[in-house]
């Protein structure tokens, strides 16, 4: 039993890694989609007065989250931890948890730019305060795509369906694990690196 299930376990991560795919670019699509309704609806009638205002950094978590860089980068994980946990949690609320995090975080993300531009921030600044660490937006839409696959797999199997097997178990914690890799190394980037010269 145990020697034919590891023959066919390959062909079944395969398959199950395929299903994550699809699912963590459905997530990324609902994400963007979001952020350019954000991006595009947000106006700058609340921020008018602030047109004459230098920008300094449009990301100041130095001032928000503590001094040291080991206190920021902490906050920063745990903020991209809640993000990739509700994100998880579609497993247990049929993906309604993974949906409306992915469109809250795209739609907030999306009216923060777009208000960063509006005070008069350049293409070239907006790129060194966002690019270096932006792996961390791999790390959402994997973990979205996890939630959404456990999501359908649940249903499949509440329906009486096969679905839930060992490799697709496996596959699911191998993704979660490298979602979870992703956005550790996406914080040590984002201090260590877009916020080098704020820390």
């Amino acid at each position: 039993m145990t020697g034919s299930f590891l023959t066919k376990l390959p062909c079944l991560y395969r398959a199950t890694m395929k299903r994550i795919a699809r699912a963590s670019l459905a997530a990324m699509l609902l994400w963007a989609l979001c952020f350019s309704v954000a991006y595009v609806l947000t106006d700058d009638t609340p921020q008018r007065a602030l047109r004459s205002t230098p920008v300094a950094t449009p990301f100041p978590v130095h001032e928000a989250f503590g001094k040291s860089r080991g206190e920021v980068f902490g906050a920063i994980l745990s903020t991209n931890s809640q993000v990739i946990a509700w994100n998880l949690a579609g497993v247990a609320t049929f993906g309604v948890s993974t949906v409306s995090n992915l469109a809250i975080n795209g739609l907030v993300l999306g009216g923060f730019l777009k208000m960063q531009v509006l005070q008069g921030a350049s293409p070239p600044f907006l790129l060194r305060y966002t690019l270096p660490h932006s792996l961390e937006f791999i790390g959402v839409w994997l973990s979205g795509g996890i939630g959404l696959s456990a999501a359908w797999l649940v249903f499949r199997w509440l329906c009486g369906k096969p679905s839930l097997d060992r490799a697709s178990a496996l596959s699911l914690l191998m993704s979660a694990v490298a979602s979870a890799v992703i956005i550790i190394v996406a914080a040590w980037l984002e201090v260590f690196v877009t916020l080098r010269d704020v820390l």
